[in-house]
């Protein structure tokens, strides 16, 4: 499931000359705190947990969280934003804040790292994700990634926004504004594609920018599902492959939002100075294509010999493998499939 990102050229990203090589699994704490020394990034926006540590914290939530936010919804622009249904990443964010204030403006993780809390260290996993998931959903998603990438260890910790971003006060717009050089530290991103047939974080800003500053440095790119989803992923990548490439197809920067419109503005003008709006679909559409074409190998790989051979998937993947340039990888899985008929056909 894993595509290391070809990084765009300098021309293109005028202005950031810092693309780090990816390793081929993931990148040891010491390697983002060595690319987060060069990008001149605090300690602290380095951090991340583990997946025990968050579900530690959401236990520790109180019952009425989603309440509590609900009553003090902020207004935007004369509207009041809507309710929350589910404890989410926006009712997170107003919890967090809450503590923050209490710990001196300090973020969630950054408190954690000060106390020796073995659950928070260096992230080494960079989770793009939209904030209105249910935080249960980004934890089984989490699990779910783990379990197909039994090489990570178990304590793997994930740089999940909520955690590192100081979410009290002027800190906020100073951590948001390096949001681009937490990625290019970390050096390996995974979109939370919730739900995979139609993915929200495609339609925020924020991700959108998050997943370009993974292309724009070469960084490791893959997509990850809760445990459900990815069962009905995989079951679409052999009966319906085209209708997902299509809709990844459909991805259109210049629509992504945010809830406030003024970050929108300001993070669709960035993209636009530093690649122009275009370019950076290209980009975006190229890694989700990459990623697609991991999943569909992740899933050949799982069948038994005879079913992958004549499995519809071998040649939806060989296609797509052949529309991205990697004519040696669709000839593989061409000549595998035709074995397989021959086998089964002869040679009429």
């Amino acid at each position: 499931t894993t595509r290391t990102a070809a990084p765009l050229s300098h021309e293109l990203i005028a202005g950031r000359d810092t693309v780090f090589p990816a390793a081929p699994n993931a990148d040891s704490a010491d390697l983002v705190s060595q690319r987060a020394a060069a990008l001149n990034l605090p300690e602290q926006l380095t951090l991340g947990l583990s997946v025990d540590a968050i579900e530690e914290y959401i236990a520790a939530l109180p019952a009425d969280a989603v309440e509590q936010c609900n009553e003090n919804r902020p207004t935007i622009n004369g509207v009041r934003v809507p309710a929350n249904a589910d404890l989410n990443g926006y009712v997170n964010q107003w919890q967090i804040a809450r503590r923050s204030e209490a710990d001196g403006g300090k973020a969630y993780c950054e408190t954690l790292f000060e106390r020796g809390d073995p659950g928070v260290g260096v992230a080494t996993v960079f989770v793009s994700w939209f904030l209105e998931t249910p935080l249960a959903t980004l934890v089984d998603a989490l699990r779910q990634y783990l379990r197909l990438h039994p090489e990570l260890p178990p304590d793997t910790k994930f740089w999940v926004c909520d955690f590192v971003i100081r979410q009290h006060g002027d800190d906020v717009k100073a951590d948001v504004d390096r949001l681009g050089d937490c990625v290019r530290a970390v050096g390996h991103t995974v979109l939370l594609m919730e739900p995979f047939d139609n993915p929200m974080p495609l339609r925020r800003a924020y991700c959108i920018k998050e997943v370009f500053h993974t292309q724009a440095s070469g960084a490791r790119f893959e997509v990850v599902m809760s445990a459900e989803q990815q069962a009905a992923f995989e079951v679409a990548l052999v009966d319906d492959f085209n209708s997902i490439a299509k809709k990844l197809s459909e991805v259109d920067v210049r629509k992504a939002e945010c809830r406030n419109p003024k970050d929108t503005e300001q993070i669709l003008g960035e993209l636009e100075r530093e690649v122009g709006l275009t370019e950076c679909n290209k980009a975006v559409f190229g890694l989700l294509r990459g990623a697609l074409a991991g999943q569909g190998r992740a899933a050949l790989e799982r069948m038994e010999p005879a079913e992958r051979a004549t499995s519809v998937l071998i040649n939806h993947l060989g296609e797509l493998l052949k529309e991205q340039g990697d004519l040696d990888g669709a000839e593989v899985l061409y000549r595998e499939a035709l074995e397989a008929r021959r086998e089964t056909l002869g040679d009429r």
